[in-house]
């Protein structure tokens, strides 16, 4: 089995939700999204050599979250290192997310 093809694609549960009890030392520790990954999705971060956003960032595109408001919190370049990774096998993701990425960029630009 050709596993680079499959590495863009996150594990199915890298990423945990919040908890009401602990939100407010979830939030400090976890930035951008208010999530925390999991060893996995850390382990996976590094290997792409990407900061932990990006990679929150497409776990939150595979959880059906609207591109719009993933996008809004990223930086250009962590932008464009989504673009890449979804880039490599964006049917793995719901239809249309890698050219609402896309246009993102362009817009940007």
């Amino acid at each position: 089995m050709d596993n680079s093809r499959n590495s863009s694609l996150p594990p199915k549960r890298i990423f945990a939700s919040v908890g009401q009890t602990k939100s407010l030392i979830l939030l400090i520790c976890c930035g951008t999204y208010g999530i925390t990954l999991d060893d996995a999705a850390l382990r996976w971060a590094a290997a792409e050599g990407v900061p932990e956003t990006v990679i929150a960032a497409i776990c939150l595109l595979d959880e059906n979250r609207s591109v719009d408001e993933i996008v809004a919190r990223l930086t250009p370049v962590e932008l464009e290192q989504v673009i890449k990774i979804v880039g490599r096998s964006p049917r793995g993701y719901r239809p249309a997310a890698y050219e609402a990425l896309k246009e993102e960029r362009h817009r940007r630009n």
